[in-house]
C-alpha cells in the first residue's frame, strides 16, 4: 500500500487473493500480472492506482471487492470474467475514463455505486441478466451483448483490421467502439 514508485508488478502463481488495500495508493502502478490462482480481489486492493491499465481478470476470480478499483483512471474498458458472481460496492467508483464494462450473466450481485462517477460508462450484458437490471436501477446505458455477435467486418477492410475482427470474438464491444471512433484505417 502507498508504494508510489512501483510501476509494474507480477504476482506469483499460488497467490489466492489480493487482500485489503494491497496496492492502494500505488499511483505509478501501470500493469500487474495476476495469476490464475487468484480467486478474489479484496476491498480497496487497487484503490487510487490512477495509472493502472487493466481490462480483465483471470477466469479464476469469483469476487471483486468493495472499492477494489476505485479511482483507477487508467481503466478505459473492462470485461468481468464469467467466473465472477459478485462486484462490490464502489468497485469501480471514480474510474473517470471507464467507458465500457462487460458483465456476464454469472454476476448476481453488484454493490451500491459500483460505477458511480464513471461519467460516460455503458454496461454490456445479456438481456434479462442482473447487469441489465442494475443498469436500469442506476439509469446507466445498457447494450445487449448478444445483439453484437452478428457484426461482421466489411470485405474491403485492410488485413490488419480483418485480424482485429478475429480478436473481437472474445471482446466484441471493442469492435463496436472501433466503428464509433475517428480512427483512420488506412488504405
Amino acid at each position: 500500500s502507498g508504494c508510489s514508485s512501483l510501476s509494474n508488478a507480477t504476482l506469483l502463481n499460488g497467490v489466492a487473493s489480493i487482500g485489503y488495500s494491497a496496492f492502494s495508493g500505488c499511483t505509478s502502478l501501470e500493469t500487474i500480472a495476476i495469476p490464475d490462482s487468484v480467486t478474489s480481489i479484496g476491498s480497496s486492493a487497487f484503490s487510487g492506482c490512477s495509472l493502472l491499465k487493466i481490462d480483465t481478470l483471470p477466469d479464476s476470480v469469483t469476487e471483486i471487492g468493495d472499492s477494489a478499483f476505485s479511482g483507477c483512471a487508467g481503466i478505459t474498458t473492462f470485461t468481468v470474467p464469467d467466473s465472477v458472481t459478485s462486484i462490490g460496492a464502489e468497485a469501480f467508483f471514480d474510474c473517470t475514463n471507464l467507458k465500457d464494462v462487460t458483465i456476464p450473466d454469472s454476476v448476481t450481485n453488484i454493490g451500491a455505486n459500483a460505477f458511480s462517477s464513471c461519467e460516460s460508462i455503458q454496461i454490456l450484458g445479456k438481456v434479462g441478466s442482473y447487469a441489465e437490471k442494475y443498469a436500469a436501477m442506476n439509469n446507466l446505458p445498457f447494450h445487449d451483448f448478444d445483439s453484437w455477435q452478428s457484426i461482421e467486418p466489411p470485405a474491403l477492410l485492410p488485413e490488419a483490421v480483418k485480424g482485429y475482427a478475429v480478436f473481437v470474438e472474445k471482446y466484441k464491444q471493442r469492435f463496436f467502439r472501433l466503428w464509433g471512433t475517428n480512427m483512420e484505417l488506412g488504405k
